[in-house]
């Protein structure tokens, strides 16, 4: 099964997650409005996906999600930073795809 991505839900956490990364929520909108990627997070981490993609002003962020209901493609953003060298490059190998 295809895993889906119609919506994110926020809560009283994510402000101050992406606050200590210095990240506005309105940032993660964008990026997940924009044209991110979604991939396997790294074994051990809660968010077992992670959302990767450029805000409107070229901003790029990594963004782990969590499945709020996988079926119906909600989920909630735990965190978000930029993304670094090697998300970069995740990002640039799926975008060619």
């Amino acid at each position: 099964m295809a895993l889906k991505f119609y919506l994110l839900v926020f809560d009283e956490w994510n402000d101050q997650a992406f606050a200590e990364h210095r990240v506005a929520d309105w940032e993660v909108k964008q990026v997940f409005d924009e044209e991110p990627i979604f991939v396997r997070n790294s074994g051990g981490h809660a968010a077992e996906i992670l959302m990767i993609g450029p805000t409107e002003g070229m901003r790029f962020l990594t963004v782990p999600l969590l499945a709020i209901e996988p079926a119906s493609g909600i989920w909630r953003p735990v965190t978000a930073w930029d993304s670094d060298a090697e998300e970069l490059v995740r990002y640039e190998r799926a975008a060619r795809r």
